[in-house]
């Protein structure tokens, strides 16, 4: 029997040095702020020389550890190779997810390589978010390893900690100095308001260039417009988030990113920007939970959601009395639960804002009650990109135009094997053209769940997609034969950075799904196929014309609502059109006989139309009054 050995791998630096066989620093006193406690790892049957720096982990809101056998088998010159290129930019949010769930995971040595477990430590602060990066604090001897020392005190700027930073560069003297630390000094000497030794520091940065580059310019003109006490240049300078300490400048002289800014900015800054007060609040916390920089939770803690409740105008329920006079009896009906979380959803931009604005108010479907089929559909949807099974079939059972791929995902979900089947089936028996559906079985198949023969392989029935980084796809396949769980699913994100969901090629998707699955990943397979259909699938707004950044500074206004499109893709409905006559679906009591008068009831309308057209509504819609402009909802897959 095994015996469970617990390792506190958190020692204080100097013992760690030695731990680790490297050497103290050689500074009068070790700066409080690089004095850490690491979190301990439990592992069983090992000894401390089989974890070592890949032991190390950080506990975020939101983000699961991982199994601790996770970095085992990898080929680790690889696994170096791809946290160098590892970025921000991906799409599929169950990657992004399941990406930092590895970096933040620690475990077993893959082998005694310390360089390449030095890399996950840089990675954790490139993607964040802040928590992931405290990931740097654990790191012993940070002080002697300059690359590290640089990241972790440009974090600490975006965490506010602009002392404990700064003392750390101020302790560390190497004999050849990294640019970056130069900028880092000159940043603390600006922050400390001595202009002149920040100047001096940027110009040994940036050396005899005789070009600057547009961020060494910027860095010039933040130092030179503090020197002149925030006036003059300061206000032609804008907000920039490069790295922890262009942020730090452009904080300290008041600057603020606008609207048009946020979708660019990284995790890490809208990390720090959300602790910060703004009129932008909500924009800044949509765009932190599109890029995980805050957990569902936290979004929800925020945003503190209260469910609307809409009357709805009784019902007249007709009936006649012995002498044939009109008794006429007013019928109460429910009230529509749940509207404003309609609109948002309905105004989401693209899947990754609609899955982020889902998993927020996962909490509240419960209290969502006596809506329209129409807005079933966009709920179930949410629920299902939420994962939250139970909520979708309640949803599904007020939606019988669902699309298929929608049911399809809810099977996939629900590890329903012949509902999976039936959809597939019934998608290809009645669509013109059934390669989308195809499409969709092999993306099922490879989740585990039979869709149904893969005849329309070997016959080509299947539309092509996007077929990228064909190498590391081939990688990811070497790495699932060897059971290497963190290698293969990096190398899944890597292969599907910066690709749309909606062109990726179905055998791709199937591939990777497989190998994630292979590896014990299954949930997250899981998760991504049903990602994949959803995104292949729905339709969301196109965005609005760019807003000018001068406009969007001078008033400070949220990002511009957008329109509704179109698409030819086989999965997607055309629009459904409300107009001002339309019922909520349980209002479903209709007048036996003519009346002599009639009650409108509350139109349903997307946030769309109530955001574009300011048309006061009536109590009453008298019958020959002309109808108003019908109005378009989203359009939802098919």
């Amino acid at each position: 029997m095994k015996n469970a050995l617990i390792y506190s791998l958190g020692l204080n630096i100097v013992f760690a040095s030695i731990a680790f066989g490297q050497t103290a620093p050689e500074i009068d006193e070790m700066p409080a702020a690089v004095q850490y406690v690491a979190a301990p790892i439990s592992v069983e049957g090992s000894s401390l020389k089989d974890v070592g720096l890949w032991g190390y982990y950080e506990s975020v809101d939101g983000y699961d550890s991982l199994p601790s056998n996770l970095w085992l088998n990898s080929d680790v010159p690889a696994l170096g190779a791809i946290f160098s290129k590892l970025s921000e930019n991906q799409k599929f949010t169950p990657l992004q997810f399941l990406t930092r769930r590895v970096i933040l995971s620690g475990g077993l040595a893959p082998n005694s390589d310390t360089k390449v477990a030095t890399e996950r430590f840089r990675l954790a602060a490139k993607l964040g978010p802040l928590p992931a990066a405290n990931l740097l604090n654990n790191y012993p001897n940070i002080i002697a390893n300059q690359d590290l020392l640089i990241i972790a005190a440009d974090v600490w700027f975006y965490q506010n900690r602009s002392e404990d930073a700064c003392n750390v560069v101020e302790a560390t003297k190497p004999q050849v100095p990294q640019r970056e630390l130069l900028e880092l000094r000159a940043t603390c000497y600006a922050l400390n308001n001595e202009v002149d030794a920040a100047q001096l520091s940027l110009d040994l940065a940036i050396g005899q260039n005789t070009n600057p580059s547009e961020y060494d310019v910027w860095l010039s003109r933040a130092i030179a417009a503090l020197g002149n006490g925030l006036n003059g240049d300061a206000a032609k300078i804008p907000f920039r988030a490069d790295n922890g300490r262009t942020y730090a400048l452009s904080r300290k002289l008041g600057l603020f990113p606008t609207a048009a800014q946020l979708p660019k900015l990284s995790a890490m800054t809208l990390s720090a920007l959300s602790l910060e007060n703004s009129n932008l609040k909500d924009e800044i916390y949509l765009n932190a939970a599109i890029k995980g920089a805050i957990s569902p939770a936290e979004y929800a803690k925020y945003k503190n959601d209260v469910t609307s409740i809409t009357p709805v105008p009784p019902i007249e329920k007709q009936s006649f009395d012995s002498a044939g006079n009109v008794i006429v009896t007013p019928v109460e009906q429910p009230p529509i639960k749940g509207e404003n979380y309609y609109d948002e959803l309905s105004n989401a931009r693209d899947i990754q804002s609609f899955a982020a604005i889902a998993k927020r108010i996962a909490p509240k479907f419960n209290e969502i009650d006596n809506i329209s089929s129409a807005q079933a559909e966009v709920f179930a949807n949410a629920a299902i990109l939420a994962s939250d099974v139970k909520s979708a079939k309640r949803f599904l059972a007020l939606a019988p135009s669902l699309g298929a791929s929608s049911k399809l995902a809810l099977g996939i979900l629900a590890n329903d094997a012949n509902a999976v089947s039936a959809r597939i089936q019934s998608g290809i028996d009645l669509a013109q053209s059934p390669q989308n559906y195809y499409g969709d079985a092999i993306i099922a198949n490879a989740t585990g769940l039979k869709a149904r023969s893969t005849d329309y392989l070997v016959s080509g029935n299947l539309n092509s997609g996007a077929v990228n980084n064909e190498n590391i796809l081939f990688a990811m396949d070497l790495a699932a034969n060897r059971n290497a769980m963190a290698e293969t699913a990096l190398l899944a994100a890597l292969s599907l950075q910066g690709q749309e969901p909606k062109s990726v090629d179905n055998v791709v998707m199937a591939r990777i799904i497989g190998n994630l699955k292979q590896v014990g990943l299954t949930q997250d397979a899981k998760e991504l196929a049903v990602y994949t259909i959803m995104a292949k699938s729905l339709v969301f707004k196109t965005p609005a014309p760019a807003v000018k950044a001068t406009d969007v500074n001078k008033n400070a206004a949220p990002v511009a609502k957008n329109t509704s499109s179109q698409t030819k893709n086989e999965n997607v409905k055309p629009a459904t059109k409300t107009t001002t006559d339309a019922k909520p679906a349980a209002q479903k009591t209709t007048a036996p006989a003519p009346a002599p008068k009639t009650t409108a009831s509350k139109p349903i309308t997307s946030s769309l139309s109530k955001a574009s057209d300011k048309v006061e509504k009536k109590p009453e819609a008298s019958k020959d009054a002309p109808k108003k402009d019908e109005k378009k909802l989203p359009d939802w897959g098919k």
